[in-house]
């Protein structure tokens, strides 16, 4: 693993991937791990060479390095939580009651609901302004769709498998029908939005729902809340800087679903991105089928991204992976997340001593374990088989699937699964 740290993007879980911030000044390092770097460092130097004769030795090392730099950095490159902000003061109790929330839901494990998971992470992001009652409306009228579908084409409401095949209707058909009052309204399919697909709104299962478009982690989570609203099971897998749902019919066939485009697909499709290494189906963090539960928990790094990206870095990061691996201990953005939180931490102290030349750095034994802790987390991604995504290959990969034989694979799911339904009328 070279020197340069993962990038995780805001609330992906999770999958869509951008770069980190830059600071835009000197940083406001208020939160008191962080401003207790540079004292920390020199606790331990002074402590581990604790003559007269040592300690200047190690003065005189750290005066000639500083004198080696062109420029002396005053600020780490990256953006640390300034407490004392209009922004924090205001709105970052709302992050901590989300947290709050969904360590509740998960603890008791009762009442698990990714539709309230999704809320309450959303309406964080939104400052508290997403009235729930407009966001469950918004969730009813796609329920009333699917009901729609099943009583047009009679098919069983009971039927786990017909309830799948019209979920999936909404993400591939034009669907018309009458209202109440006489006249045809047509509904457009879901689609995934090319002009903007890393944009931040664009991770929102609210804007799905008001725009009807949306990408690879607003486009699968309500899928799953439909699923949740039937009481049938669904499941989201992930890919790099994507994710998808699996689902199982009655009969034990397992099939994927491409939200983005409406299509089942092939596991040759997903692993035809080239950016799935063998060790990390060995792992499982790419492909594995992640339940309610398990997305639900997953909700903790959409909070930390969104946290980091609104307010920058602090131990709220850390607090969040860690609830994360508490429910979910192979989640693979989990652990990007930490990595990053680490190498943050590491240029931090680096920037603290001003940025020393890399030949003196074990003279501080604080900032050596700081770069133990880092490269040990990225080795621990290495191994796991984790990879990124350029975005240009992701685009170029995802609209894939409507040509050649994996359009022809596509169709023959498709068929196989309707035929299914049908029989099971």
């Amino acid at each position: 693993m070279n020197k340069w740290l993962y990038i995780t993007a805001f609330f992906l879980s999770k999958v869509s991937l951008a770069q980190l911030p830059s600071s835009t000044g000197l940083a406001q390092l208020q939160n008191e791990q962080n401003s207790q770097v540079k004292q920390n460092n020199n606790a331990v130097i002074h402590h581990q060479n604790n003559s007269a004769k040592s300690y200047l030795e190690v003065e005189n090392i750290k005066a000639e390095a500083k004198k080696e730099k062109v420029k002396p950095v005053k600020a780490s490159q990256y953006r640390f939580v300034d407490v004392n902000s209009p922004a924090y003061k205001a709105n970052s109790s709302y992050y901590t009651d989300a947290y709050s929330t969904l360590n509740k839901m998960l603890s008791s494990d009762t009442g698990l609901s990714i539709k309230r998971g999704v809320y309450v992470i959303e309406n964080a992001y939104m400052e508290k302004k997403l009235p729930y009652d407009k966001y469950l409306s918004l969730i009813q009228k796609k329920v009333s769709l699917v009901k729609y579908i099943l009583k047009k084409e009679k098919l069983d409401e009971a039927n786990p498998d017909a309830i799948h095949y019209a979920i999936q209707k909404l993400y591939l058909d034009t669907l018309y029908f009458k209202q109440a009052n006489g006249t045809m309204k047509m509904v457009k399919p879901l689609r995934y939005d090319f002009n903007n697909p890393f944009g931040e709104d664009e991770q929102l299962v609210t804007k799905l729902l008001v725009t009807g478009k949306g990408q690879c982690h607003s486009m699968p989570l309500l899928y799953m809340i439909l699923c949740e609203e039937f009481n049938i099971k669904s499941y989201v897998a992930y890919s790099p800087q994507h994710s998808f749902i699996k689902f199982q019919t009655k009969n034990g066939t397992w099939y994927n679903f491409e939200t983005t485009n409406g299509h089942l697909t092939t596991d040759a499709f997903i692993f035809g991105s080239g950016f799935i290494k063998s060790e990390a189906l060995k792992s499982g963090i790419f492909n594995t089928p992640q339940n309610s539960k398990q997305v639900l928990a997953n909700m903790f790094i959409d909070l930390a991204n969104n946290y980091q990206e609104k307010f920058g870095y602090d131990d709220f990061q850390q607090k969040c992976v860690e609830k994360n691996l508490q429910y979910n201990t192979n989640y693979v953005y989990a652990k990007v997340v930490r990595s990053n939180y680490q190498t943050a931490l590491t240029d931090l102290a680096l920037a603290q001593e001003g940025y020393p030349n890399p030949k003196y750095i074990p003279q501080y034994p604080y900032i050596s374990q700081m770069f133990q802790t880092r490269n040990e987390y990225y080795k621990e991604l290495d191994n796991l088989g984790f990879t990124n995504m350029p975005q240009d290959a992701y685009m170029k990969w995802i609209s894939s699937l409507k040509e050649g034989q994996e359009k022809q694979n596509s169709q023959e799911l498709q068929d196989q699964f309707q035929n299914t339904v049908n029989l099971k009328k």
